[in-house]
């Protein structure tokens, strides 16, 4: 219960910061951007703020996808693949998504923030560290159940690298655990010369 409401406050904060930034700096830099429209002269100035302003929409949206809130936890996952392909265009990211949710009804919201967070570290983690080219995210979303799958063909887990992490208070892998915990779900982490697996998987109870 305690981390489910840590979990629960990190997320309203992250919101929180998500719409201080699009409903002020987001709002002033669109304002100037249209006054300078009119200045030709000014035109490598308008889009130099043209990219902060990209920048900053990406930043709010990592911190809390608009997509998530008002589609769900499928549409978001193929956002999250895009924008990871745009970041890393010389890997593979291959985005596979079932969901059913227009029929069924969508999961419980928590569970649909703690599925995508979980989606989001693990492609994070597996762009960053592995040294192989394709990452795969998967996913089968209806109202009684959610599996997120995040696969990649590197060499595994290097278990020093984990021993150090945890050392140092820095392992994504316990934290989506804990987060899928929270919410009466489960990680599975498979990883060997093959490559690396990390699996949420919910369920409804009842």
């Amino acid at each position: 219960m305690r981390r489910r409401a840590e979990f629960a406050a990190a997320e309203e904060e992250r919101g929180r910061v998500a719409r201080e930034i699009h409903d002020s700096p987001l709002q002033e830099l669109a304002a100037v951007i249209r006054r300078l429209d009119t200045n030709p002269a000014a035109a490598a100035e308008t889009s130099a703020l043209r990219d902060v302003a990209a920048q900053l929409r990406e930043v709010a949206s990592t911190l809390r996808s608009p997509v998530l809130d008002d589609l769900g936890v499928g549409p978001a996952i193929e956002e999250l693949g895009e924008a990871l392909a745009a970041a890393y265009p010389e890997r593979r990211v291959v985005v596979e998504v079932d969901d059913f949710t227009a029929r069924s009804g969508r999961p419980p919201s928590e569970v649909e923030v703690a599925a995508f967070r979980i989606a989001q570290e693990a492609s994070g983690n597996a762009l960053r560290h592995s040294a192989r080219s394709v990452v795969r995210i998967s996913a089968t979303v209806d109202a009684a159940a959610v599996e997120v799958a995040v696969s990649d063909n590197g060499a595994g887990i290097d278990r020093d690298a984990v021993a150090q992490a945890r050392r140092t208070g820095h392992f994504g892998l316990d934290s989506m655990r804990e987060r899928a915990a929270a919410v009466g779900g489960r990680v599975d982490i498979d990883s060997g010369d093959a490559g690396t697996q990390v699996r949420f998987t919910w369920a409804a109870r009842g």
